[in-house]
């Protein structure tokens, strides 16, 4: 049996997302996945982090789908980049860690197969952001 992990990852996302504590607690635990990253997010609004991770979740899978990074998606890129942020690699890894673990917590369906879903959903996404750590240019802010 072929498991279609696109549609089982659309399925998992609007069951986790219609709460907005999903947000909440996925980006508590990311901040709590290390002292670098809480560091990171020292004196930050948790309720502004809240929604900036649902649009960040939003714009990774958008481009999953198409292929294709929006505006938003190249800003942050670039924000989270080597000269601004200074998200370095690793950090992805606690990033996605903490995203699997959130969905595990919130999704009743929770499987192996679902954990493959949103892994391979993300996969892009995480390999753009890297890809962007040295690029030092924010779009538009020129």
């Amino acid at each position: 049996m072929t498991v279609d992990y696109v549609d089982l990852f659309h399925a998992s996302f609007a069951c986790v997302t219609k709460s907005y504590h999903f947000f909440e607690d996925f980006h508590a635990a990311f901040v709590a996945s290390s002292e670098e990253v809480a560091a990171k997010y020292r004196g930050t609004d948790a309720a502004f982090d809240g929604e900036m991770v649902a649009m960040a979740l939003t714009h990774m899978v958008a481009f999953f789908g198409s292929g294709k990074p929006s505006e938003e998606l190249q800003r942050l890129a670039s924000v989270h980049g080597k000269s601004h942020r200074n998200i370095e690699w690793g950090l992805y890894d606690n990033w996605l860690e903490a995203l699997v673990a959130t969905v595990r917590e919130h999704d009743r369906k929770w499987n192996g197969s679902v954990e493959v879903a949103w892994r391979i959903v993300f996969a892009p996404g995480i390999a753009y952001m890297k890809s962007h750590y040295d690029s030092g240019v924010i779009p538009g802010a020129i």
